[in-house]
């Protein structure tokens, strides 16, 4: 039986041989390429990032605490972080000067 014109359309030609990507032969054996170490701590950050903006506003919306009670708290610790930035800053580098020496 000869093939008709309508198999021939179908048959592979020499350009799509040609245009293959690497990729295309991974995935046609079941493999894919690796990401990169940057696209792998890209992804992590983000999910990483995710998380703590959704834990953090579960922990506000969960707190036993009343709105404004809440509210001068975190206003509280965010002004005491400058005076603790100080306090431990000099305290580091006076640590470090004596270890270097």
């Amino acid at each position: 039986m000869a093939p008709n014109h309508d198999d021939q359309e179908k048959s592979m030609k020499m350009t799509d041989v040609t245009d293959l990507k690497s990729e295309d032969s991974l995935a046609a054996i079941g493999l894919a390429t690796r990401q990169t170490v940057t696209a792998r701590l890209l992804n992590f950050g983000g999910a990483f990032l995710a998380g703590a903006l959704i834990g953090g506003a579960a922990a506000l919306l969960l707190a036993p605490k009343r709105g404004s009670e809440l509210r001068e708290d975190v206003a509280n610790r965010i002004r005491s972080i400058p005076a603790a930035m100080k306090k431990t800053l000099p305290d580091a580098g006076t640590r470090a000067a004596n270890d270097a020496v």
